[in-house]
């Protein structure tokens, strides 16, 4: 999910209960350098939130933050579709592009293991996959100091 905004505890259950039922919940941190955890769906108990690093592997200057991020993925100067014409392409940057590389991972994982599998164990397949040394993993390296 690309959203976010003030606390909103009908949007955190909405996300909490959809997890309940089998959807993973990929959502963006927030861009306003602040605590996720003031921040709606990003704050949700069960969602798998993202915080954008750039390319040095440091937290991006507008990520949000805090105990709630679940995994931290390329979000500067992504390269993204553009508007102008069908096959335009733009730079782009935010939370809003660091969850698509984090949700794909979850797609590619699911295509191929999806059968009686829980959300929660594919999160916590991922968050130790990138949390490995030497994993190769690069959308999860942790910001530096």
């Amino acid at each position: 999910m690309s959203l976010g905004g003030p606390p909103n505890q009908a949007l955190d259950n909405a996300v909490n209960t959809a997890v309940d039922r089998g959807i993973i919940a990929v959502v963006a941190a927030g861009n306003e350098n602040k605590d996720a955890s003031t921040s709606s769906p990003a704050r949700a108990a069960k969602a798998f939130t993202v915080g954008a690093i750039d390319q040095r592997d440091n937290k991006a200057i507008f990520s949000n933050f805090g105990n709630l991020l679940s995994i931290w993925a390329p979000g500067v100067d992504v390269l993204s579709a553009g508007n102008t014409t069908p096959t335009s392409t733009r730079s782009m940057s935010g939370t809003s592009m660091a969850t698509p590389h984090v949700a794909g991972v979850f797609a590619l994982y699911l295509s191929g293991k999806a059968t009686g599998i829980l959300p929660a164990q594919i999160q916590s397949l991922v968050k130790n996959a990138t949390n490995s040394t030497g994993g190769g993993l690069r959308i999860a390296q942790v910001p530096k100091a």
